[in-house]
């Protein structure tokens, strides 16, 4: 994959390789934020309305939780243990 080289802690040595690093960086970012504004577009139509109150910090801590249990390294192990503390 693309992002592979750029995932790596060496910027330097991706951008010695020829990639584009401010790029890849802002590509990541836009696809996260339209993950996140699609979760919650989803999250507002399945509840039926939009509250600043309903992303409390129980909610906040699930996520947390889900990391620290599946671990951060890659999406199956946090998405695996989103379902288990869901």
């Amino acid at each position: 994959m693309v992002f592979d080289p750029v995932h790596q802690e060496d910027e330097t040595r991706v951008k010695f390789l020829g990639y584009n690093t401010f790029f890849y960086k802002w590509v990541t970012y836009v696809l996260a934020g339209c993950l996140a504004g699609l979760a919650g577009t989803l999250s507002a139509l399945n509840y039926g309305y939009v509250n600043p109150n309903f992303m409390d910090t129980h909610r906040n801590v699930d996520v947390v939780f889900a990391v620290l249990i599946g671990g951060a390294g890659n999406l199956y192990g946090p998405s695996s243990a989103a379902w288990f503390t869901w």
